[in-house]
């Protein structure tokens, strides 16, 4: 009974999740020298589609830079060089949703006594997302949320001192939306949808019938 009884409640799960649909919309920012506010608008929920069950925000960015050291300590050096930028979606109030750290490293950048050397170089994309299942109504209707992203970087050289460092850093990349909702029923239901509720809508049925039995 218990076995009828799981296999009935999958059935069920599986037809309701057949329902199951998500709309993405997102925004490119950059390149774009740091420190930066860029501006990323992106579509709010219409509520025609359906009803929202959960909400993914998502943020992907690299980041490009350049550290420029002049070596003056007395001996040749290698430097530890750091680029990164902190990248972080925020709603029009600010609040922060998601946010990455993408970094660029390398450790053995030569420089000898008394020369100046630069390096340069851009990480690898990275991504970052939340999901909230609650507090939609800011996102729902047919307009654009001024969502904004948030761009701060660091470039730092470690080594022999003393020396003189400068650097460069930009980002790039996007953000993005992601609706995950149950759709307004519109027509027939899909056969297979059909079949699945049926089972187990007889699954059900017989666990009734065998509780009555017993």
């Amino acid at each position: 009974m218990k076995k009828l009884l799981m296999a009935s409640a999958v059935l069920i799960a599986a037809s309701v999740s057949s329902f199951a649909a998500s709309v993405t919309y997102s925004s490119n920012f950059g390149p774009t020298t740091t420190t930066f506010l860029a501006a990323t608008p992106l579509s709010q929920f219409d509520p025609a589609l359906g009803t929202l069950t959960s909400i993914t925000f998502g943020i992907t960015g690299t980041s490009t830079g350049s550290v420029t050291v002049t070596n003056s300590s007395g001996f040749d050096d290698v430097y530890n060089v750091n680029i990164s930028t902190t990248l972080k979606m925020r709603t029009p109030l600010n609040v922060i949703l998601t946010q990455v750290v993408p970094v660029f490293n390398d450790p053995a950048f030569a420089v000898a006594n008394m020369t100046t050397g630069t390096d340069s170089g851009i990480s690898s994309p990275l991504s970052n997302s939340s999901t909230i299942t609650s507090g939609f109504a800011p996102y729902i209707g047919t307009g654009t949320v001024a969502f904004n992203v948030f761009g701060s970087g660091s470039s730092t050289a470690s080594g022999a001192t003393p020396n003189t460092v400068t650097s460069t850093t930009s980002a790039k990349g996007n953000d993005s939306i992601i609706y995950n909702y149950i759709p307004t029923p519109t027509g027939t239901p899909e056969p297979a949808t059909m079949g699945l509720l049926g089972s187990a809508l007889v699954g059900l049925g017989l666990l009734k019938f065998r509780s009555k039995k017993s």
